[in-house]
C-alpha cells in the first residue's frame, strides 16, 4: 500500500509517566500489540526488552510498514520486559523507546505463512533527562511515493542521513519548544519545516514525520531499474550506483540501491552518460547508456568476487575463558547489505561462519542457558579469516572472601600476635551441575586477604596452598562452600603454623 498524497504524518508519543499511540491522517489504524502477560495470545513478533540484562517495564515497541509507512502494530512492555506485536506478513520497522533510553531500530521480514519471529531489545540510555528525546523520520519523492536515501536531515546541531528505505533516525534530543528541520538530497529541492513543541505534549519521547521532498525540474528524464547478483539473481542492497556524464561539468551522482536492489535517477539531460555498480565482495561493472526524453530501465549484474570473502571463526566462553559454552545461537548481520546469519556454537562454544563479503557486521551471541547475559559486537572484516571469541558473563553472581592469618607465636616474649599470609593461591571449583569443575582462582594481598568476584552461585571446594622453593608449605581445603548470588561468602585460613 503506498502512501495517499494527502499523507501529512504518524505520530507515535511516549509519555513520561503514561503511554499512548496515534496516527495522523492517511495512515493504516494501529494493530494493538494485545497483552503481554498473556502468554496463550500468539504473536508475529515478540521478545523482551532490557537495560544490561534487567528487563525494562512501560516501554513502547512499535512496528512501521516499511512499504507504507504506516504503523501496523505497538504494545507496552510488562513487568518482566515482554511485549507483543501481531502485524501481517511483510517487511516492518522496529522502533522502541522508554523513559530512560532506546533501542536501535531494526528491520524484521515477515512471511505470509503465519510463523513467529522473536526479537530481544537492548536498551542504550539517554545521556541525561533532558536529552531524552528521540525523533524519526521518513524521507519521500512527492512525485512517486519512494522514498530517498541519503538524504540529510539537520536538525539544530544534529544531522544524520536516511538508510536505503528513507528512514532517518536523530537520538539525544534536548527538550525544547521549537525544532526546524532542515531536509536536503541530491536532485531535490529542500524543505525547512518546523515543529512545535506541543505536539509531543509533556516530554519528547518519540515522534514521526514524513517529509515529502519535490524533485528538481520533472520534466527531465529519468531512469532506474535494480542491481542483482549475476550468479544467483539475488537482489542487491547496498551498492553505490554512480551516473556520470562525461566531458560536461557536471558533477557524477552516487545513489545507494534499497535493500530490494532498486537505484533511481531523476531530472537527467539527454545524451550519453556511464553507469557504475560498486559493493564490496563484487568486482566493479560499469556500461554505458543513451537518456533521451522516455524514463529508462536498467538491470545491472555484478560478478562476486571470490577474494573478497572472509571466513569468521570463534568460541563462546563463561566469564573466565576456561568453560566453552554448547548451545549458543550467534548471529551476525550487515544492516547496509541486508544480510544475515546464525550458527549455533557446538560442544566446544566454536562456531564458523562462511563466505562473508568484507565489510562492517554485528555479531551477537545469546545464550539458550539461563545462567549467562548475552553479548554483542562490532566487527569489521577486511580479511580472509577473522576469529573472535565471547566471554559471556553470569546472569547472576556472588563472590567468595576472607583472609589468611597465623597462629600466635607464644614461645617468645612478648608473643607475636598472629600475621597476614601473602601470595598464597586460593582456587574454588564448582561442585556439581550446572558448570561442574569451573575453576575461579586470586592469590591473598600483602595484608593476607583476598576475593574472588563474580562466581557462579552454587556448592565450591576451596583449596589454599603456599609454595615456596616447590615446596607445598601449606595446603589446605574447605568443603561444600555455599555461594548466593548477590552476596559474599566468608571463608578465613586462620591458625596456620609458622614457617621457620
Amino acid at each position: 500500500m503506498s502512501l495517499k498524497s494527502n499523507f501529512l504524518f504518524v505520530i507515535l508519543m511516549l509519555l513520561a509517566l503514561s503511554s499512548a499511540a496515534c496516527s495522523g491522517g492517511g495512515t493504516t489504524p494501529a494493530q494493538d500489540g494485545g497483552n503481554p502477560d498473556n502468554d496463550n495470545e500468539p504473536a508475529r513478533i515478540s521478545g523482551s526488552v532490557s537495560d544490561n540484562g534487567i528487563p525494562v517495564e512501560g516501554v513502547e515497541v512499535a512496528a512501521y510498514d516499511v512499504a507504507s509507512g504506516s504503523l501496523a502494530a505497538n504494545s507496552t512492555t510488562s513487568s518482566d520486559g515482554v511485549y507483543k506485536l501481531n502485524p501481517v506478513g511483510g517487511q516492518y520497522l522496529i522502533v522502541a523507546v522508554g523513559e530512560t533510553g532506546y533501542a536501535n531500530p531494526e528491520y524484521v521480514n515477515l512471511s505470509n505463512n503465519g510463523s513467529n519471529h522473536r526479537l530481544d531489545i537492548k536498551i542504550t540510555r539517554f545521556m541525561n533527562s533532558n536529552e531524552n528525546g528521540f525523533i524519526f523520520c521518513r524521507i519521500m519523492n512527492e512525485g512517486n511515493d519512494t522514498p530517498i536515501p541519503n538524504a540529510c536531515v539537520k536538525m539544530g546541531g544534529f544531522e544524520a542521513l536516511s538508510d536505503a528505505w528513507g528512514f532517518c533516525f536523530l537520538t539525544g534530543i534536548p527538550v525544547q519548544n521549537i525544532y526546524n528541520f532542515d531536509i536536503s538530497a541530491s536532485g531535490f529541492k529542500g524543505k525547512i519545516q518546523e515543529i512545535r513543541r506541543n505536539k509531543f505534549d509533556r516530554n519528547l519521547i518519540l515522534y514521526a514525520e514524513y517529509f515529502k521532498l519535490t524533485p528538481l525540474n520533472t520534466i527531465g528524464a529519468s531512469i532506474g531499474g535494480v542491481v542483482r547478483d549475476i550468479a544467483t539473481g539475488e537482489d542487491l542492497g547496498g551498492v553505490f550506483v554512480t551516473l556520470e556524464k562525461p566531458n560536461t561539468g557536471i558533477p557524477p551522482i552516487t545513489y545507494m540501491t534499497n535493500l530490494g536492489g532498486v537505484y533511481r535517477f531523476y531530472n537527467l539531460q539527454k545524451g550519453t552518460y556511464f553507469i557504475k555498480a560498486q559493493r564490496t565482495g563484487y568486482f566493479e561493472d560499469s556500461t554505458q547508456l543513451i537518456v533521451n526524453d522516455e524514463d529508462g530501465y536498467f538491470t545491472l549484474f555484478l560478478t562476486p568476487n571470490n577474494e573478497e570473502l572472509s571466513v569468521v571463526s570463534g568460541v563462546v566462553y563463561d566469564k573466565t575463558g576456561t568453560m566453552p559454552i554448547p548451545n549458543v545461537l550467534v548471529t551476525i548481520s550487515n544492516p547496509l547489505f541486508g544480510e544475515k546469519a546464525e550458527a549455533i556454537s557446538d560442544g566446544l562454544g566454536k562456531f564458523t561462519f562462511a563466505g562473508l563479503v568484507y565489510g562492517d557486521y554485528y555479531i551477537f551471541a545469546k545464550p539458550i542457558n539461563p545462567l549467562f547475559l548475552p553479548q554483542g559486537v562490532a566487527l569489521s572484516l577486511d580479511e580472509e579469516l577473522q576469529e573472535i571469541q565471547f566471554n559471556l558473563q553470569f546472569n547472576a553472581e556472588g563472590a567468595i572472601i576472607g583472609e589468611l592469618l597465623t597462629i600466635i607465636k607464644d614461645d617468645v616474649d612478648p608473643p607475636i600476635p598472629p600475621q597476614p599470609v601473602p601470595g598464597a593461591r586460593i582456587v574454588a571449583e564448582k561442585i556439581g551441575a550446572p558448570m561442574s569443575g569451573l575453576l575461579f582462582e586470586t592469590n591473598s594481598d600483602p595484608n593476607g586477604k583476598y576475593a574472588i568476584n563474580g562466581v557462579l552461585p552454587g556448592l565450591y571446594l576451596l583449596t589454599m596452598t603456599f609454595e615456596y622453593s616447590g615446596e607445598k608449605l601449606y595446603n589446605q581445603t574447605e568443603e561444600n562452600v555455599p555461594v548466593n548470588a548477590g552476596a559474599a561468602m566468608v571463608v578465613d585460613f586462620i591458625d596456620l603454623p609458622w614457617l621457620e
